[in-house]
């Protein structure tokens, strides 16, 4: 890697295994061998820039057989890693769907492994991050409910604008205002 690097952190990395069903014999339907691929939003992002030519680093928490696929995945498709290994299984999600057959796959998602604080602490030391008590630095219940969305949303700013509230910032701008405070206090990457 040269120059900047762009890190993305993936804290419930997962594993998604999927697999191609047949026709069913004597209600046993078969399956053909397993397919892997990392998953979790910091993991797709940090592919997809990646495949436009950037520098990235996929860090985040890993852990068991799962954890493992996950980082070999990553190194086959050339995303350098940084997981910290945890003692929990890393979430896997399953997928079966009829290659012959245009209906719905079936899927199926694992809960996340639970983490403890020495876990966390350790990504924290090992990335040189001042915070390690992520609940001070995000609030899950509204991150889950933004990112847990199945669908985009958007705001309309007429209510503000009527009451007021006349002024306005580059979202981009800010953002990387931020990005670049937090880094610079240790925060983040």
């Amino acid at each position: 890697m040269s120059g900047d690097v762009i890190v993305t952190v993936t804290l419930n990395a997962a594993l998604h295994v999927a697999y191609a069903t047949g026709k069913a014999a004597d209600d046993i339907t078969p399956i053909s061998r397993p397919g892997y691929r990392a998953g979790g939003r910091g993991v797709t992002v940090a592919r997809v820039l990646h495949s436009f030519g950037h520098d990235v680093l996929a860090a985040g928490l890993a852990g068991g057989a799962s954890g493992e696929l996950i980082i070999q995945d990553l190194a086959r498709s050339g995303v350098p890693t940084a997981f910290t290994l945890i003692r929990g299984e890393s979430r896997r999600f399953f997928r079966f769907a009829d290659p012959e057959n245009d209906g719905p796959a079936l899927r199926f998602a694992e809960p996340g492994p639970f983490i403890t604080t020495e876990e966390l602490g350790r990504f924290a030391a090992e990335h040189h991050l001042v915070e390690h008590d992520i609940n001070r630095l995000a609030s899950w219940w509204h991150t889950d409910s933004d990112l847990g969305r199945d669908v985009e949303s958007f705001a309309d700013m007429s209510k503000s604008r009527e009451a007021g509230f006349l002024a306005a910032r580059s979202t981009e701008s800010s953002f990387a205002e931020k990005l670049t405070k937090y880094r610079s206090a240790g925060v983040i990457p």
